[in-house]
């Protein structure tokens, strides 16, 4: 079975800037470790989810 909670290691932002391709967007460069198993796009989701997921249909 996989752990229901998972934490990055060694998260670090790198960079944070304007998006050149999406106008009026913001980018940011990170990098981080996950424990065996663990899903990068799991976290992924849960740093770009809005505040408000069930209203704007995340």
């Amino acid at each position: 079975l996989r752990p229901a909670v998972f934490y990055p290691l060694n998260f670090e932002i790198l960079n944070i800037s304007n998006d050149e391709k999406f106008e009026g967007k913001i980018k940011a460069t990170i990098r981080f470790s996950l424990p065996k198993g663990s899903y990068a796009t799991i976290l992924l989701r849960e740093l770009i989810k809005p505040s408000n997921p069930r209203e704007v249909g995340f």
